[in-house]
């Protein structure tokens, strides 16, 4: 049977204890090879493929694992593009939702269950189209060649790699801040903090 120290149960956040003190022995060895893995990762984002050179992709996400407030930030910045007379769609990975692969545009008949409550939440609150698909720039295809936009917003995605983006806007909770600052697993990190574009 194993068993896992003290420091392995959640606190605050959802965390474990541990991604708030300071670095352990073994993350101080593993942790350069963690960092630079997730910087090539990070490196490929600039080869995803563009779907459209008209329409920008502004990509709105975070670094550490957990609720950070992306979402409302998408709402809130599609509300101030609406009233600028832009035109935008939202694209989502539809976490929580059981479609994975095939785009689907969120309707009236298009259930959170599908979708993830977000993306239906997102469509009710800004009537902006919104296309959910755990493959990004799929999604992003598909709003652009069924809508009428001018812009595109992506809810989450700052580590998808197949999304090409023109703007990314890193969110954080103020009152979680970045933790211990390492990256998973030592940290609540997704990639280096000096990584972000």
């Amino acid at each position: 049977m194993l068993k896992f120290d003290s420091s392995w149960t959640r606190r605050s956040h959802g965390w474990p204890g541990r991604w708030s003190r300071p670095a352990s022995m073994l993350s101080r060895i593993v942790g350069p090879y963690v960092r630079s893995w997730m910087r090539r990762k990070r490196a490929r984002i600039s080869d995803a493929p563009r779907v459209s050179a008209q329409i920008p992709v502004i990509c709105i996400g975070n670094l550490v694992v957990g609720g950070s407030g992306k979402s409302p930030l998408v709402q809130s910045i599609c509300h101030y593009l609406q009233a600028e007379g832009w035109r935008p769609g939202i694209v989502s990975r539809g976490y929580g939702g059981r479609v994975k692969d095939l785009p689907v545009i969120v309707t009236d008949d298009v259930q959170p269950t599908d979708v993830g409550d977000e993306p239906v939440m997102l469509w009710q609150q800004t009537g902006a189209p919104v296309v959910v698909c755990r493959d990004r720039a799929r999604a992003v295809e598909r709003l652009c060649s069924n809508h009428s936009i001018d812009v595109v917003l992506a809810d989450d995605g700052l580590q998808n790699t197949r999304l090409w983006r023109d703007l990314s806007v890193c969110v954080f909770n103020k009152d979680q801040g970045i933790g211990n600052g390492l990256e998973l697993p030592f940290g609540p990190l997704r990639e280096p903090i000096e990584t972000v574009d």
